[in-house]
C-alpha cells in the first residue's frame, strides 16, 4: 500500500459523513485522490483526527471531488489541513450540488495550477481576493454550468484599498461558460495582473457586463473568445471595453428578438 500513488473511493458509503482518516494513513504515498459517487457532507472534517495528521495525504498533488450530493464543505481551511495541500497541484469539483464554498479566505493555495469546477450549483463565488492573493502558480481556470456564481473572486470587503494588486503570475488560459448569474469576475477595487495571460473565454454568461471595476494588466491578451467555435473578439481597449461591448450586443439582440416575437405574437 505505501507504493500505491492513486487512490479512487467510488460509491464509498460508511458511517461517518468524513473521509475515513485512518483508512488514509495506509496510503501514505499517494499523490491523486479521487472522491465520488459517495455520502460524505464534508472531506476534511473540524477536529483534527486521531491519527498522525502531519503524514496525512503529505504527498497528494491532485484532489477530485465528483457527484458528491451531500458535500456542504471541503473543509481545507481548516488548520490541520495545511500541510495536506502544501504540495497540491490540481484541483477538480465537479456536481457537488450543495457545496456552498471552495475555501475560506485564510487558505493558501501556493502550488495550485489548474482548477476545474463543475456543475456546482450552491457557489455564489470561488475565492475571496486573500486566498486570490495566493494562486501565483495557477495556470488553467475552467468554471463550467455553476448556476448561482455572480463573481469568481469577491472582493472580502476591500474597496478601500485601491492601490493594491491581485497577480495571477503564471495564469495562461480562463475559460468561463454556462455561468448564468455571473457579473464579474471581480468586484473589488483592486489592480488585476495577469502577465501570462494569452486565452480568455467567456461563453453563455449573458450577465456578465464587465471583467471588473478596476485596472486590468494583461499584456500578452489579444482577444476574448465568446463562442466555442469562433475566432476571439480583438480587444480595442482591454478586457472590460470588449466584455461590456458584447453585452450591450446581446442585449439589444435579446430586445430585437422579444419585439420581432411580440409583433408575430399580434398578428
Amino acid at each position: 500500500m505505501h507504493k500505491l500513488k492513486a487512490l479512487y473511493l467510488v460509491c464509498f458509503h460508511v458511517e461517518s459523513d468524513v473521509l475515513p482518516y485512518a483508512f488514509l494513513q495506509q496510503v501514505p504515498n499517494i499523490q491523486k485522490l479521487a472522491v465520488s459517487c459517495s455520502s460524505f457532507t464534508e472531506i476534511f472534517c473540524f477536529q483534527r483526527p486521531d491519527v498522525v495528521y502531519t503524514e496525512l495525504l503529505s504527498h497528494l498533488k491532485v484532489l477530485t471531488l465528483d457527484l458528491l450530493m451531500e458535500l456542504v464543505s471541503i473543509g481545507l481551511e481548516h488548520s490541520w489541513v495545511e500541510p495536506l495541500i502544501k504540495n497540491l497541484e490540481t484541483l477538480e469539483i465537479a456536481r457537488c450540488f450543495h457545496l456552498r464554498n471552495i475555501a475560506a479566505s485564510t487558505v493558501c493555495f501556493s502550488n495550485l495550477m489548474h482548477l476545474f469546477v463543475s456543475d456546482c450549483n450552491g457557489l455564489v463565488n470561488l475565492f475571496t481576493s486573500s486566498t486570490a492573493k495566493s494562486l501565483a502558480r495557477l495556470k488553467t481556470m475552467n468554471i463550467i454550468c455553476c448556476e448561482s456564481i455572480q463573481e469568481i473572486v469577491s472582493h472580502e470587503g476591500d474597496a478601500s484599498y485601491e492601490d493594491q494588486k491581485i497577480i495571477f503570475e503564471e495564469l495562461q488560459a480562463l475559460y468561463l461558460k454556462d455561468l448564468h448569474e455571473l457579473k464579474c469576475f471581480y468586484s473589488g477595487n483592486f489592480t488585476l495582473c495577469f502577465p501570462s495571460l494569452e486565452h480568455v473565454f467567456v461563453i453563455n454568461c449573458h450577465k456578465m457586463e464587465t471583467f471588473c471595476p478596476g485596472t486590468i494588466n494583461a499584456d500578452k491578451l489579444l482577444g476574448v473568445k465568446f463562442h466555442d467555435n469562433s475566432d476571439a473578439v480583438p480587444l480595442e481597449i482591454d478586457v472590460n471595453s470588449t466584455i461590456q461591448k458584447e453585452f450591450l450586443a446581446q442585449v439589444c439582440f435579446n430586445f430585437s428578438f422579444s419585439f420581432s416575437e411580440d409583433r408575430n405574437f399580434s398578428v
